[in-house]
């Protein structure tokens, strides 16, 4: 069964992921999460912004 985890949580590690400059495997490894994971929370809030705020988010996953 997969974990759950706090919506805090998921915010700070796309946080650190967009902003770091480190690599995303390190990120999640770091933190304990599968790299998967980080990946679909990052583009979960790339998705989110996109619909708030129209912003083109030009990152690379």
């Amino acid at each position: 069964m997969g974990s759950v985890y706090k919506a805090k949580r998921r915010v700070e590690a796309v946080c650190l992921a967009l902003s770091s400059g480190l690599s995303r495997e390190r990120i999640a490894q770091g933190l304990g999460i599968g790299f998967s994971t980080l990946k679909t929370w990052i583009r979960d809030a790339r998705a989110h912004e996109t619909t708030i705020t129209g912003r083109n988010w030009s990152y690379g996953i």
